[in-house]
Order: structure tokens, then C-alpha cells, then sequence
């Protein structure tokens, strides 16, 4: 039985949500601290706060349609401290993945030996999953309306991306720790960019 408070928020998120297939969804311990940290401090936010986070969402929504990864993630990062959106969370997590892929595949012209390497891989992924993605699901769930600029299309695979990822560093906590993470494993996990709507 989906969980009670997905049954609030419509079709598309029911369907989609990871926190909506059933009531023993588990959540990290990292994004149960991240959630009731926002819950104590959501009141504290000023409209001066939500003016600088649109602001910021809305470069970072530029930056990422013109492939600059690195940069869209800075600015969805410095967006989800000013106010707590899980659009922007969501989006931190893809652009900061797509970042690391590209990272790793222009390395390899340059024959750099290895990019991205699988001693702090699995970690790092699972803790990244958490602060982002995960979070953003939760959100979501709250307030659906902050996704207005996914379609249906793009929050499922968000979804999808954060499944992938999760397998492919399972699959590498049983490598060597100096084994390299082929970084077109996670370009696969990722998919194609999303298309964005209502951008100015």
C-alpha cells in the first residue's frame, strides 16, 4: 500500500516517487537528518531568501542547457541554501553526475591512467545520492508543484538515474579499491539531459 501522503500529490508522483511504493520505504539516516533540519528551520526563510534561490535555479537552469555541468551544479548548490527546493536538489544531483562524466571522458584523450577511482567511489556515491536526489524525492512528495519544470518524463528518470547509480556502486564496493570507475557506466545511468520548461 503507497504511503498516505503520496496518495495527496497525484498520479505522476504516486507512480514515480521512491518514497511512495510502500509505507517500509527506508531512508538514509544522512537525508533523515537533511529533512528535519528543513523542517525546523523552513519558517526562518525571507522572501529575500526565496528571491536569491529563483535567482540562482533560474542560471543554473542556463548553465545546463548549454552542457556547463559544473557550473549548473554550483549554482543549483548555492540555490538549495537559500531555500530548500527539491527541484534544485534534484537537479544538483544530475548536473553534479553529468559533471563527473565529463570530466572522466575528457580525461581520457589525455591518457590521464585513471579519473575516478573506486577507493572512495562507492562512498562518495551513496552520501551524494542522499544529500541530493533522495532528498528531493522527499520534498517532492510535500510539494509536488516545485517540479513544474520536469515533465513527467524527466522525474522518472531522475528516479531511474538514482537506482542506476545506487547498483553501479554497489557493484564497485566488490572491486579493488584501485580499480577505475568507467565513467561511461554512469553517463549510462544518466540518460539524456533533461529538457527543461519555461526557461527564459
Amino acid at each position: 500500500m503507497a504511503h498516505p501522503i503520496c496518495l495527496k500529490i497525484g498520479i505522476v508522483l504516486l507512480a514515480l516517487s521512491p518514497l511512495c511504493f510502500s509505507e517500509t520505504a527506508v531512508m538514509s539516516t544522512h537525508t533523515a537528518t537533511i529533512l528535519n533540519t528543513i523542517d525546523h528551520r523552513r519558517s526562518q526563510l525571507t522572501p529575500a531568501d526565496h528571491r536569491i534561490a529563483s535567482g540562482l535555479i533560474a542560471e543554473a537552469d542556463r548553465a545546463y542547457q548549454r552542457q556547463d555541468y559544473q557550473q549548473a551544479n554550483q549554482s543549483y548548490d548555492l540555490a538549495i541554501a537559500y531555500s530548500w527546493d527539491a527541484y534544485a536538489y534534484i537537479m544538483a544531483g544530475d548536473s553534479h553526475w553529468r559533471a563527473v562524466v565529463n570530466a572522466g571522458i575528457n580525461d581520457a584523450p589525455n591518457k590521464r591512467p585513471c579519473s575516478i577511482r573506486n577507493q572512495y567511489f562507492p562512498h562518495d556515491t551513496d552520501q551524494h545520492l542522499a544529500q541530493t536526489y533522495e532528498v528531493g524525492f522527499a520534498l517532492a512528495v510535500k510539494n509536488p508543484s516545485c517540479l513544474a519544470k520536469l515533465q513527467a518524463e524527466a522525474y522518472q528518470n531522475a528516479v531511474k538515474s538514482d537506482q542506476c547509480l545506487r547498483k553501479l556502486a554497489g557493484f564497485y564496493k566488490t572491486q579493488a579499491e584501485d580499480a577505475c570507475v568507467d565513467a561511461k557506466q554512469i553517463q549510462a545511468c544518466l540518460g539524456k539531459p533533461f529538457m527543461l520548461q519555461g526557461l527564459k
